[in-house]
């Protein structure tokens, strides 16, 4: 159950699944049945499981591709995951396999322009004018930015960040 903002109207308490390989919203019908898949260009935002997920309409200018975007952090910086599987298959043994691999990407909002962020300079690249006290603060609380801690990383520092220029 979630709530979903469609053709600027939100409806809440809806049945829903968020299809990451295809980057889809699907709800299910009252009374079952089959699944509807929303047209994606009319869905802004939607929240699933304690999730929020934004819609950004990337382009080379903003940085980012298009496709739903879940926020880790809002605030007047944003930090934002875009999550992608894709099905890798392989026949080489002689049968068939498929396996899904997933790729997370993490970007931080600033200024109206989206900067991917992977690794802990590109980060701390972001915020020159804290960078030293931003460097501290990973220090003390043993943030990692490998494939594994990157989101939790990335949105601590960034809600820190927020905290020092408050």
């Amino acid at each position: 159950m979630g709530t979903v903002f469609y053709n600027g109207v939100q409806y809440n308490e809806v049945p829903m699944l968020y299809d990451i390989v295809r980057d889809e919203l699907a709800i299910q019908q009252p009374g079952g049945g089959y699944r509807i898949r929303l047209r994606t260009e009319y869905v802004a935002a939607f929240s699933l499981g304690g999730y929020l997920f934004s819609r950004i309409v990337g382009d080379s200018a903003a940085g980012v591709p298009t496709g739903f975007y879940e926020v880790l952090y809002n605030g007047r910086t944003k930090a934002l995951s875009h999550r992608a599987k894709t099905i890798h298959e392989d026949i080489s043994s002689g049968a068939y396999r498929a396996d899904y691999v997933q790729k997370d990407r993490f970007y931080i909002l600033t200024d109206g322009l989206y900067h991917e962020v992977k690794s802990k300079r590109s980060l701390l690249n972001l915020f020159p004018d804290q960078a030293k006290s931003l460097r501290k603060y990973i220090r003390a609380n043993k943030l990692k930015f490998n494939d594994a801690q990157r989101e939790a990383a990335v949105t601590q520092v960034t809600k820190h960040y927020e905290e020092l220029t408050k």
